[in-house]
């Protein structure tokens, strides 16, 4: 089988690395080596593979110092062999010494000339000579190892993304059922109750044979008295949707009224800070950044049995960040897979991943709990 095809064959990370080392070590007539793959900001290496090594070194992560070989490699990117005690260019401080007869380090290359990393190749029992030509053979095969494993990432980042979503998906069907009971809930118990009592005082009225005017006008009043509560049931249902504030006033008054008017009820003492004043924001933002604090704010008073709620909302950096902070009860402590796991939460992180933006929740018993949440600004937005 070609390295072409030996390499292409497989779209998981950790077998086209660990094929191409062996097919380098095999090539070169080396005896052990190891691939090192450049993590974000090239800063720092992560070490993918290892041939005559520990093999606990996978998954390790070395700095890309500027006197480190791999680190020269990587940003002059152009291959280094070393020979016994041969001195390394005059640009390289190395600090340490390769105790090994030769070794070389390749850059793994991805057009246009960009390094993802670096090949490690160390000469145990002798020196293995190597001619110009001889490391640009080693180079080419670095760099078609380079892009078998740029392909092989991108294809194991889209498949994440794609499980992510899907989960996402899932959990944001599960939340607007959520939200659909919640509110058939509220306007069968609330609503529909009043209407119920008012379609009874009518028909009363209605069908009571010689029924006195005075009675028939306090059963009216009643009446009268029952339809203002739906109209007041109404727009409080409508308010939760989606209150007309927030169309009218913007996020900040929006839920400076909310606020002022739960933290009454709760019995909270209420801190409320917000740069945005009469700023103004894309609708869809001023909606997700309301249900956000909203839900957090729900939650502390469902559960934190907490006296002071603090909430935040500031514009840092081109992000609308969120933060709604406790002094409760706080929440026990759960195992990773059974986070952030309730409808509330669920909802809260859907709305801010879904626009681009990031989710957190920290909490410990009798400590509060902190909710944070940011969503991307549009360029105009500034902040």
């Amino acid at each position: 089988m070609s390295l072409s095809a030996l390499l292409t064959s497989t779209r998981e990370v950790h077998t086209v690395v660990q094929r191409a080392l062996k097919a380098a070590l095999t090539l070169s007539d080396h005896d052990q080596g190891s691939i090192m793959l450049a993590m974000q900001g090239a800063r720092r290496l992560a070490v993918r593979a290892v041939a005559g090594q520990d093999p606990a070194l996978v998954g390790t992560v070395v700095p890309t110092l500027q006197y480190s070989i791999a680190g020269w490699v990587l940003r002059n990117r152009r291959a280094l062999y070393l020979e016994g005690h041969a001195k390394p260019p005059s640009d390289l401080e190395v600090r340490y010494t390769k105790d090994v007869p030769s070794s070389i380090c390749l850059p793994l290359l991805i057009p246009p000339g960009k390094a993802i990393g670096v090949l490690n190749l160390n000469a145990l029992r002798h020196p293995v000579p190597l001619s110009p030509g001889d490391i640009e053979v080693l180079q080419a095969v670095a760099n078609h190892a380079a892009i078998a494993i740029d392909n092989a990432q991108l294809y194991d980042s889209l498949r994440t993304k794609e499980e992510q979503l899907q989960r996402l998906a899932t959990d944001l069907v599960q939340a607007q059922e959520e939200e659909r009971r919640r509110v058939a809930y509220e306007i069968h118990d609330g609503l529909a109750q009043v209407l119920v009592g008012t379609y009874q005082r009518l028909q009363a009225c209605t069908e009571t044979p010689g029924l006195q005017p005075s009675t028939a006008k306090q059963g009216l009043r009643q009446v009268e008295k029952q339809l203002k509560e739906c109209i007041e049931e109404v727009r409080r249902v409508i308010a939760d949707l989606r209150p007309t504030t927030l169309d009218d006033f913007g996020l900040d008054l929006a839920l400076r009224r909310h606020l002022a008017v739960t933290a009454q009820e709760a019995g909270w003492d209420l801190e409320f800070r917000s740069d945005l004043q009469e700023t103004r924001l894309p609708a869809h933002l001023e909606a997700a950044a309301f249900r956000i604090v909203l839900e957090a704010v729900n939650n502390a008073r469902k559960h934190a049995r907490s006296r002071r709620l603090s909430v935040s909302i500031k514009c840092r950096r081109g992000r609308l960040c969120l933060e709604v902070q406790d002094w409760g009860i706080g929440v026990p402590p759960q195992p990773p897979a059974e986070r952030h796991t309730g409808v509330g939460l669920i909802s809260m992180e859907e709305r801010a991943t879904a626009l681009g933006g990031g989710f957190a929740l920290k909490s410990s018993p009798r400590r509060g709990t902190r909710v944070v949440a940011w969503l991307p600004l549009p360029e105009e937005s500034g902040g």
